[in-house]
């Protein structure tokens, strides 16, 4: 009597198909792995177009609310400035294929829009500052009212302080404005000198750096009137 198969008919029949099958899941898998590849492939691009999207949205954003100064001469320039500069760099931005260059720029671009959205409201403070200068100044007797009489009231001679307080910290805001929105300009020129060639890190690292002191100038600009 032949001994019967420890693992009955089911194991039987199981050996036998076990190759076939093997041999057809790995043409399946053979067959698939190029189609899920290519699908992974569309996925990323259509996640990159995504995000490049909503770059050039906030982008968009970002100019059209530097787009219309309400300032007059010569705060409305030192944005105007900062803003064609952040449009310059957006070009370069654009510019450039995928890569490491690219990376570090993107990385850099919500610094500069920082610098710009400080350099706005550091030019609104400024002119604020101007026009409470140019109040006062209207409010105090000019000096030749007094060349026959060097006698003043306390209250002149305080007004005069505080006139020049003013004058001095309007001076102040000018001086780091030309000079932030004139680093700014320098940072877009950076940033396309850097598509030709150089040494691209420690540049980028500069570019940061001279950013973040940017900014930090920017925020020491008085932003209230004072108390007299």
């Amino acid at each position: 009597m032949m001994g019967k198969d420890v693992d009955g008919d089911d194991g039987f029949i199981r050996r036998l198909t076990e190759p076939v099958r093997t041999a057809a899941v790995d043409k399946a898998n053979e067959v698939a792995a190029p189609l899920i590849d290519g699908i992974g492939r569309r996925k990323r691009a259509l996640d990159q177009r995504i995000s490049s999207r909503e770059r050039r949205r906030a982008r968009r954003e970002v100019l059209k609310r530097h787009r219309r100064i309400g300032l007059p001469f010569p705060w409305r320039v030192y944005v105007q400035r900062s803003r064609n500069a952040y449009r310059h760099l957006i070009g370069t931005i654009e510019s450039l294929p995928d890569g490491p260059l690219l990376d570090e720029l993107l990385s850099l671009e919500p610094r500069v829009v920082a610098g710009l959205d400080a350099c706005a409201e550091a030019a609104g403070a400024g002119n604020a500052l101007s026009l409470r200068a140019d109040e006062l100044r209207k409010l105090v007797p000019s000096r030749r009212r007094f060349a026959r009489n060097d006698h003043e009231s306390t209250a002149v001679r305080s007004s005069r302080a505080a006139i020049a307080k003013l004058e001095d910290a309007v001076n102040e805001a000018r001086a780091r404005l030309s000079e932030g929105s004139l680093a700014m300009v320098e940072v877009a020129t950076h940033a396309l000198d850097l598509t030709v060639g150089g040494e691209m890190t420690p540049r980028v690292e500069r570019l940061v750096e001279d950013l973040v002191a940017l900014e930090s100038s920017l925020q020491r600009v008085p932003r209230k009137g004072f108390e007299y």
